[in-house]
């Protein structure tokens, strides 16, 4: 029986884990896996949205948990007005 996994949260809650150990999945394996649900969801379903890869052990009845990723959403989306290089300071521009 594993007792460590790793959890892909979307804001702060457990939307997937992937368990390693003794069952025969490394540890690398099962972040891959939680990464790679974290690549394909992060621009459609979990836009907009906190997202995190979680490292979760239970020892001697003792649950550890450990960030190893997180990604925020882009909160400011400024559009660069036609004919500009740069886009104008946030100030200056017209909301």
């Amino acid at each position: 029986m594993d007792t460590s996994w790793f959890e892909l949260r979307v804001d702060y809650e457990k939307v997937a884990a992937f368990s390693y150990g003794p069952s025969g999945q490394t540890s690398v394996e099962a972040y891959e896996k939680a990464f790679a649900l974290l690549e394909t969801t992060r621009t459609d379903l979990y836009k907009d949205k906190v997202m995190q890869v979680v490292d979760v052990c239970e020892w001697k009845g003792k649950i550890n948990e450990q960030v190893v990723h997180e990604e925020h959403p882009t909160v400011l989306d400024v559009d660069t007005p036609r004919g500009c290089v740069t886009p104008l300071p946030y100030e200056l521009q017209v909301l």
